[in-house]
């Protein structure tokens, strides 16, 4: 009985020396890895280059035509709003605002003329001293030298705005960037046609924004105040948080690929972060707090 026992045996073992050393030989087996699954989050991301820019950049014009005799700022210098930029020549101005100040003293005086001119007709009317028509004609003209009078007052007023003009401030508080005027150059304004020039830029530093390029594929996965972290080439080892605050705006790549704009604000932007730097976002789109997550490997 034993002797049959191990003979059973002995015949199982050589059949199995004989299929692992056939699968060994055709190479068909395969190494399995086994690992544990866990309760985990998984957050479904999406990835776009851009570049820094301002929330709000002004551009600083003239609303007149002169030379410049003073420039106050120099190029990335901080500034507070209505901190004094250029000085237009205010020479013709002043000149002006002198003559209309004359025009409408003359103007007062035909007026004062005018007005008591009328009241004596007035009076003399209703004694019937004269006429109807000539009370009538001493009426037209107070009309017309209280038309007179009113006219002076604007050109004055408008020759004043003229020459406040000449004193260009920054309508808001940052940095000043692209600095384009010299002392003695002239500057001119803009029409419809023919942009004015630009003598600088101020932007805002406290609200600094990421606009970067999305993929058309990824673009239907964005919401407006969705989470995203910003990561900057000029401060590599730092990690900013953000949020999405606009989503929509299509350009055209060189690709003929279609990408849309995407801005989102930084929060607590660094000290010397400038529009034009570059950077990456990383915008979270989707997340499951209470997930079963199984390796990749496994």
């Amino acid at each position: 009985m034993k002797k049959r026992i191990l003979v059973i045996f002995g015949i199982i073992a050589f059949f199995v020396i004989v299929i692992v050393l056939n699968l060994k030989e055709k190479g068909d087996y395969k190494k399995v890895e086994v690992r544990r699954a866990k309760i985990g989050e998984i957050i479904s991301k999406v990835f776009a280059p851009g570049e820094i820019t301002a929330e709000k950049e002004v551009k600083i014009c003239s609303d007149i035509i002169g030379k410049v005799t003073k420039v106050y700022i120099k190029e990335g210098q901080d500034v507070e709003k209505e901190a004094p930029l250029f000085i237009i020549d205010p020479s013709r101005f002043e000149a002006e605002v002198e003559q209309k100040k004359a025009t409408l003293s003359l103007v007062q005086a035909n007026f004062k003329k005018a007005r008591r001119y009328f009241e004596k007709e007035k009076k003399l009317f209703e004694k019937g001293l004269v006429s109807k028509e000539e009370f009538e004609n001493s009426e037209i003209e107070l009309e017309i030298a209280k038309a007179g009078l009113e006219e002076a007052k604007s050109m004055l007023k408008y020759a004043i705005s003229n020459l406040n003009k000449t004193n260009i401030t920054s309508p808001i508080s940052g940095k000043v960037i692209d600095l384009n005027i010299e002392e003695g150059e002239i500057v001119i304004t803009g029409t419809m046609n023919n942009p004015g020039t630009v003598l600088a830029k101020v932007v805002d530093t406290e609200n600094m924004i990421a606009d970067v390029r999305v993929n058309e594929a990824d673009i239907v996965n964005l919401r407006l105040n969705q989470p995203a972290k910003v990561f900057i080439s000029a401060f590599p080892k730092r990690i900013f948080n953000g949020e999405v605050i606009e989503t929509g705006g299509k350009i055209l790549s060189l690709e003929e690929k279609k990408e849309f704009r995407v801005k989102i604000r930084i929060d607590n932007p660094p000290q010397g972060l400038r529009p034009g730097i570059s950077c990456d976002v990383e915008i979270e789109t989707a997340k499951i707090d209470s997930a079963i997550i199984i390796p990749i490997q496994a």
